[in-house]
């Protein structure tokens, strides 16, 4: 994910969004909005028009992405083989977002990896993880691995201390401490384990936080988190719900924030709420404690008729609430800023979601 800087330097300043989900063909399509957080605060009210979105690329690729230095790139992936066993990737696909010509490749990874959590920092790309559940990957380097575009090259990094699994952890990176923050599911006394590896040093410590209400299990899948200062923000959904819970963890304070937004107020009549079926709701932090988050709703028709596809995209305003009583957990003062409603021609299987 591209970083962003927490300023607004003019008026109605846009922040353009790119996402992406597979379709029924298996192809990856592409998508672009825009959004002005100042006219999402001075709106005070949801869009009534609906928008119609238009993929600007469809491509074949299906791992992990990241945009970095006006291009997109698409890292890793796996080769099925009808013979039994898969086969993991270290390809590399670059899309320039100026131009929009065919993806071209790019420099391999050192590693062959599935699915790892990326993040861009100091105009470097990381990737972590990635690795199937028998490969172990944290003896010596190369878990974590960082591509320099100056260099042009990758270079591998130490490993945490403990076997960390991509699909059951979140990652985010403190830009006040230059330190990856890595959060992987533990099944025993306490639900969650987080670790923090300095790219400065290149060290790794291991944090342990309060147990409290709100330090529940991850989801499957829960991916990158969002960080502001030094808190960790990400959402989640559970089938047959309506709801996505955020959840917080503040490192400097040890302390716990949990919430809920409820999709019905969001949506129209005889939409359900579509993204428990993907990866989850797109997430991403935009300025102070205003975040973006992208939601799915299908209308469903009597066969053999489609369904009508909506992606909404939704400006709140997420401020954790630090409850004296309880020291080590709180809730969020959440104020739904501004909706926009966008149709779609097809469901997709949501994917990812960066800022440009």
């Amino acid at each position: 994910m591209e970083e962003k800087d927490s300023v607004i330097s003019g008026p109605y300043e846009e922040f353009r969004i790119c996402f992406c989900g597979k379709i029924r063909s298996g192809s990856v399509e592409w998508y672009l909005i825009d959004v002005s957080v100042e006219e999402a605060c001075l709106s005070e009210k949801t869009e009534s028009s609906t928008r119609e979105l238009t993929p600007f690329s469809v491509a074949k690729h299906l791992p992990s992405y990241a945009a970095l230095g006006g291009l997109i790139y698409s890292l890793g992936g796996e080769r099925c083989s009808y013979r039994g066993g898969d086969t993991l990737l270290n390809d590399v696909w670059l899309l320039d977002f100026q131009s929009l010509e065919d993806w071209k490749p790019g420099l391999p990874m050192n590693f062959a990896r599935c699915n790892p959590h990326t993040m861009v920092v100091d105009h470097k790309l990381y990737v972590l993880g990635g690795f199937l559940p028998n490969h172990n990957q944290n003896q010596g380097d190369g878990w974590i691995e960082v591509f320099d575009p100056e260099e042009k090259k990758w270079e591998s990094l130490p490993s945490p201390p403990d076997q960390i699994h991509s699909s059951i952890m979140i990652s985010g990176f403190l830009k006040s401490k230059k330190e990856i923050i890595i959060a992987k599911q533990r099944w025993d006394r306490h639900p969650m384990l987080f670790y923090s590896y300095n790219i400065m040093t290149r060290c790794w410590n291991t944090l342990v936080p309060h147990e409290s209400e709100a330090s529940v299990h991850l989801p499957p899948n829960a991916g990158r988190a969002v960080t502001v200062g030094n808190t960790l923000y990400w959402i989640s959904t559970e089938e047959y719900s309506h709801e996505c819970t955020i959840r917080a963890y503040d490192l400097d304070r040890n302390m716990w924030f949990e919430d809920h937004l409820n999709t019905v107020t969001l949506f129209g009549r005889r939409e359900y709420f579509t993204s428990i079926y993907s990866r989850g709701p797109g997430f991403l932090h935009l300025v102070d404690q205003k975040f973006c988050l992208l939601l799915q709703s299908s209308v469903k028709k009597k066969d053999p008729q489609p369904s009508i596809e909506y992606l909404y995209c939704v400006i709140l305003d997420i401020s954790p609430i630090y409850d004296y009583e309880h020291e080590d957990w709180g809730m969020f003062e959440l104020t739904t800023l501004s909706v926009q409603k966008y149709s779609m021609d097809h469901y997709i299987h949501f994917l990812d979601c960066m800022l440009l």
